[in-house]
């Protein structure tokens, strides 16, 4: 469960994000959604985000910009 912090345009796009991987979104944490954030908490489920691997990828995609250390010649 996740509560984006207010003012912050990321923290909405993550929460948004982590929607779509059915991780519950609350925009406060208040007596109004007590009872839900009671009712998450005593489910005992945890939701299963799996992302893959691209920290190789990565790094050589920037190596292979000239700035660090393509040669542009």
């Amino acid at each position: 469960m996740v509560v984006p912090l207010g003012g912050q345009y990321e923290q909405r796009c993550n929460a948004a994000a982590l929607a779509r991987f059915r991780v519950p979104v609350l925009s406060t944490v208040d007596e109004t959604n007590l009872d839900h954030v009671r009712k998450w908490a005593l489910t005992g489920k945890a939701s299963q985000v799996r992302f893959p691997d691209k920290k190789v990828e990565a790094v050589e995609r920037i190596l292979s910009l000239p700035r660090y250390g393509a040669s542009t010649e």
